[in-house]
């Protein structure tokens, strides 16, 4: 997921990550492959993030700057897969039923958001990508 991003120029602002072994892993290669593309932020690991619901995530996520533009949201599912069903108001049709449906490991949603941070609800985002790792 980390060429995905760095091939589709989606570059994160802050990256925001659960302490866990293998969320951390997961920054790991995707800072490595944005580095190697141009540069990468240092995460910042945060205890909320592990086995959090939506709302704790969202908590999360309304806590961060208004200046930050992008944002990497590195956690687990089943929070992260509900909160980005939660979050898509619009969006690609497919993309939003394929999230919808399932969310594996190391899925990728790239949600656009256009009101603050501080102010983000559900149906308050766009789904504009759903990735998932290919075999």
């Amino acid at each position: 997921m980390g060429v995905w991003l760095a091939d589709h120029d989606v570059r994160p602002d802050a990256v925001l990550c659960s302490p866990a072994n293998r969320t951390r892993e997961t920054w790991a290669r995707v800072s490595q492959a944005l580095e190697s593309s141009g540069g990468a932020p240092d995460a910042t690991y945060d205890e909320s993030i592990y086995e959090a619901s939506v709302k704790a995530l969202q908590g999360v996520l309304r806590g961060v700057p208004a200046k930050t533009k992008t944002v990497l949201l590195i956690g687990h599912n089943p929070g992260v897969h509900d909160l980005v069903v939660q979050l898509a108001g619009r969006g690609d049709e497919k993309a939003k039923a394929l999230a919808a449906a399932s969310f594996p490991t190391s899925g990728l949603a790239v949600l656009g958001v256009a009101k603050p941070w501080a102010d983000l609800a559900a149906g308050s985002a766009t789904l504009e990508v759903f990735e998932v790792p290919r075999g």
